[in-house]
């Protein structure tokens, strides 16, 4: 359904950001994901720590590729059709060699992954994703990134942002909501 809605969007000429921020556009990645979920059950990958490595790293590649030469953060201009069509289902496909490639990884060894900041990150991560946005809209309005240390400037203070924003988002919009879930809830999630 994606790609036929891609398809649909490039056909008649729609800006970057009207597949950017369309879900019927970006389905296939939510879909991988749960084909992935429902393929392994309640298994880990029987993978080695070695080739949990290699898939990330492949994966990691193929967005960097597609970043570079898909032209997806095109926001005002027309949707690019090669970017559009191939590189938004291959960033889909690298996200879920992702999750296969960390599922279970520090079972195979990956030891790194259990350290308390990372697990903090993971529960936190949703509003990581959301006030993205509006941490790096905050130093955007104050640094130019016209040089690499300026840019770096920019990223880093626009993570700092948004870790801030997420933690107390965290803290006091979320926790609240996950502690009255449970009171509701009929079957109990894991912790996470």
């Amino acid at each position: 359904m994606a790609n036929f809605v891609r398809l649909y969007l490039v056909l008649t000429h729609t800006l970057g950001a009207g597949v950017q921020y369309n879900t019927f556009a970006r389905l296939d990645a939510i879909a991988l994901g749960i084909l992935v979920a429902y393929a392994l059950g309640s298994a880990i990958p029987t993978l080695s720590l070695l080739a949990r490595i290699l898939l990330a790293g492949v994966s990691l590649s193929l967005w960097c590729l597609v970043a570079a030469f898909a032209n997806l953060n095109a926001q005002t201009e027309v949707a690019p059709v090669a970017g559009t069509l191939i590189g938004r289902p291959l960033i889909a496909l690298a996200a879920a060699g992702l999750l296969v490639a960390f599922i279970g990884a520090p079972v195979a060894g990956a030891r790194l992954l259990t350290k308390s900041w990372l697990t903090y990150l993971g529960r936190i991560s949703y509003g990581l994703y959301v006030y993205h946005m509006a941490g790096l809209m905050i130093p955007g309005h104050f640094l130019r990134t016209n040089s690499v240390s300026k840019f770096t400037a920019y990223m880093l203070s626009g993570f700092a942002f948004t870790l801030i924003f997420s933690v107390i988002s965290y803290r006091w919009l979320e926790s609240p909501f996950l502690k009255l879930k449970e009171r509701f809830a009929v079957v109990r999630s894991r912790p996470v």
